[in-house]
């Protein structure tokens, strides 16, 4: 069994959501969200290290770092 049933013609999803409940996103009864879970867990990651870097001077190589950061917090808001 996949977890999966048919409802109304339509495929549901009836695993359980694998985030721990103090992570995000929301827990969904109806969804399996490793990779929601992934990609808020890195997103917070990159935000806190893209804070620590924007409140300190920085070294030409921080300077890149901060760039190469924002430019994955951008993709990551976008998926």
């Amino acid at each position: 069994m996949d977890g999966t049933i048919t409802e109304a013609g339509q495929n549901v999803d009836t695993r359980t959501c694998t985030c721990h409940p103090s992570e995000r996103p929301i827990p969904c009864p109806r969804k399996f969200a490793f990779r929601e879970c992934w990609r808020a867990a890195v997103l917070d990651e990159t935000q806190r290290h893209i804070i620590a870097l924007k409140n300190r001077d920085r070294q030409p190589h921080e300077q890149a770092l901060l760039d190469h950061l924002m430019r994955v917090r951008t993709a990551l808001e976008g998926t």
